[in-house]
């Protein structure tokens, strides 16, 4: 079954999203919140909770947050404004896109 998820832009003035990105989704370990991250922007955005930030027929993060792993992956299928359509990827195998430290990259974007 496909799913589909609204991921909400981030507040990045040189970031935009682009149909056909990979974005790597993970999951906070505190609550539900799931954020999208892309290696080379860091973290771009976070996938839609609430009723008016979603588009309509998209699941929400909170929806989706026990169905997939730490960190699972998710391919922009379409674009409106400061939000994505997001379609999951549920493979076996993770897409071929760069691998990041996480930590390196918040500890980066601290300084």
């Amino acid at each position: 079954m496909e799913r589909y998820i609204t991921v909400k832009r981030k507040d990045l003035q040189n970031f935009t999203f682009e149909v056909g990105k990979l974005l790597c989704l993970k999951k906070d370990a505190y609550s539900e919140e799931i954020s999208a991250w892309v290696p080379s922007s860091g973290k771009v955005g976070y996938v839609a909770n609430a009723a008016d930030e979603m588009v309509a027929g998209t699941f929400s993060g909170a929806r989706i947050y026990d169905f997939f792993a730490d960190t699972f992956y998710g391919k922009i299928m379409f674009t409106e404004g400061e939000k994505a359509v997001v379609k999951l990827i549920v493979e076996e195998h993770k897409p071929e896109i760069q691998l990041f430290d996480l930590g390196a990259l918040r500890q980066r974007q601290s300084h």
